[in-house]
């Protein structure tokens, strides 16, 4: 079975262009879902065309929203029937959609809009498999969370560092953002993806630090004076700093902190005494 008009939309039509600013009531933002919806079962391409944004409409031919409903057709069969329209909400970006269960598949038709009501997002998609995995959870019996602040070049940047409870020589894995303001969870509406990572490597003996991003703790102001704008500044400087400890992981029982942890010449900490740790293996992988 062929996809490729599928991954043509998803390709082309499928970017969110910045984040949306809802100004227009959501049930406004619904019916121009709905609306479009009946622009493409009736297969009026130049229609839906016009109702992009006009960035889109520079970049896109109306030719590539021609009898996409016949197409959709001829390659699943006839649609049988027709879902509920929702809509979700993450990172200030709401998504209106309903699924249609054609003959041989099921697809998501899927929308969003800009401030001003022009359309930014349209895809065609296959539906989402129900995801059968079990929900992670905090289990105290075989990990341990401890504050931590991290940061390079004098950013000071809240984190958690997530321990193997008796593991002594526990690798640990530091976990790098992507693009975007993040938290330390890298939270998108109700998903936790770090956080469940952290969790799930507690499980298996691995230590994890997560901690919230410089753009998201700073903002505009996360660019060190003298310097630009880049993914350094953004990101790496932050997760080479952190990968050195930086002094963020006070774990203090009443023992100097010199005699607690040894360091190697690149200065990322070896052993931590206080908590029987000898050999500390430091990956720094991103995600």
């Amino acid at each position: 079975m062929s996809f490729s008009f599928l991954y043509k939309w998803a390709l082309v039509l499928g970017l969110l262009l910045g984040h949306v600013v809802a100004v227009f009531a959501q049930d406004t933002n619904m019916n121009r879902a709905k609306h479009v919806y009946e622009l493409f079962v009736a297969d009026q391409g130049d229609s839906i065309h016009a109702l992009l944004n006009k960035n889109l409409q520079e970049k896109l031919s109306p030719e590539i929203f021609k009898d996409m409903f016949k197409q959709s057709e001829k390659q699943f069969g006839k649609l049988q029937a027709k879902g509920e329209w929702k809509q979700e909400s993450a990172e200030g970006i709401t998504l209106y959609y309903r699924d249609l269960k054609f003959e041989r598949y099921s697809l998501r038709f899927l929308l969003s809009f800009d401030a001003d009501g022009s359309m930014n997002t349209i895809r065609l998609m296959p539906v989402p498999a129900a995801s059968t995995a079990k929900p992670v959870a905090y289990n105290k019996e075989k990990m341990q969370e401890r504050d931590i602040t991290v940061g390079a070049d004098g950013f000071k940047l809240p984190g958690t560092l997530t321990l193997p409870v008796g593991k002594k020589k526990a690798p640990v894995v530091i976990l790098v953002h992507g693009s975007g303001p993040q938290d330390r969870d890298e939270t998108v509406g109700p998903n936790k993806p770090f956080r469940d990572l952290a969790w799930g490597l507690a499980e298996r003996g691995i230590a994890t630090v997560r901690y919230d991003k410089r753009t998201k703790v700073y903002g505009a102001a996360f660019i060190p004076e003298g310097q630009n704008a880049n993914y350094d500044t953004e990101s790496v400087d932050d997760a080479v700093a952190t990968s050195a400890y930086n002094n963020g992981f006070e774990f203090k029982d009443g023992v100097k902190q010199a005699n607690e942890y040894n360091y190697d010449s690149n200065g990322n900490l070896t052993k931590d005494l206080n908590k029987g740790i000898t050999n500390i293996s430091l990956s720094l992988i991103h995600i």
